[in-house]
């Protein structure tokens, strides 16, 4: 023979009234919608930060390289000016080529008073 014995326990559970359930849900409303600011902001913010991203750096690429220039004297030629700026060892006529080049001349005709920018 089997014998089923059951047992009842009583548990006490606080009740809760209907003000306490709804102030809850206010909580959890508040609590809901804050989060889903913040990560509004956290969004925003990264996209701003993503879009300029470092300031710094792209003014600092957008702008020129300090350019050296040089004022042509009478009895200049290119090649006393390559040679006075190149650097040690290098070859003039390669650098006669980007002065040229840089300066937009045809030839080696400059004049006195005429300024170039070296490359």
């Amino acid at each position: 023979m089997m014998h089923i014995i059951s047992s009842q326990t009583s548990v006490s559970v606080p009740s809760m009234n209907r003000t306490d359930a709804v102030g809850n849900r206010k909580r959890l409303g508040r609590l809901a919608l804050t989060g889903l600011v913040l990560a509004m902001i956290i969004g925003i913010s990264t996209v701003i930060t993503a879009l300029l991203g470092n300031s710094d750096a792209y003014a600092a690429a957008s702008l020129p390289a300090e350019q050296h220039t040089v004022i042509v004297e009478r009895g200049d030629t290119l090649w006393s000016i390559a040679n006075e700026h190149i650097a040690k060892g290098g070859n003039p006529r390669e650098y006669i080529y980007e002065l040229k080049k840089k300066n937009g001349l045809k030839d080696a005709s400059i004049r006195a008073g005429q300024q170039l920018l070296l490359p």
